[in-house]
């Protein structure tokens, strides 16, 4: 069996596009086209996409913070304390491994302190993979976040 680089399609069961890499799945907002947005579905209308058989992995990216804490977001749907426990059960359920990747870009300094206080909490949710930007992009304080990642990655085991 061979596996395709990278393949974007439809999540079966639902109206999601999704992309996968690899073997891991990362569903992606609604669009009308590329760089379009037009909403996001719900956030839960992908357990169908996490039982594709050929999936090693499957998981979110967002920000590491929920909705509420009132940080910038790159959309509604796209924070990991929202919707990562979601993504990792689903993972789990299908017998795939489960990934979180932290958006650590473009982020204004006056969103590290909501950084700081809940990166704790995504990593408590012990992914069997955390994926974040090496050295983040369009930041006011690149150095600051990376300090802040890499005090709280000491801690995932």
């Amino acid at each position: 069996m061979t596996t395709s680089i990278a393949s974007i399609g439809i999540a079966p069961g639902t109206s999601m596009p999704a992309i996968k890499t690899s073997n891991v799945a990362f569903l992606l907002p609604k669009r009308t086209s590329i760089g379009s947005p037009i909403g996001i579905n719900s956030c839960l209308s992908f357990a169908n996409s996490a039982a594709i058989s050929s999936l090693d992995y499957f998981g979110c990216d967002g920000r590491p913070w929920e909705k509420n804490d009132g940080a910038t977001l790159e959309a509604q749907c796209k924070t990991l304390r929202d919707k990562a426990p979601a993504f990792i059960s689903a993972a789990r359920v299908n017998l795939c491994k489960s990934v979180i990747l932290i958006e650590n870009h473009i982020l204004p300094a006056k969103d590290l302190p909501k950084m700081e206080k809940r990166l704790p909490e995504i990593i408590a949710m012990n992914p069997d993979q955390l994926i974040y930007y090496y050295y983040p992009r369009n930041n006011e304080h690149p150095e600051d976040i990376m300090r802040i990642m890499a005090r709280h990655l000491k801690k995932f085991v």
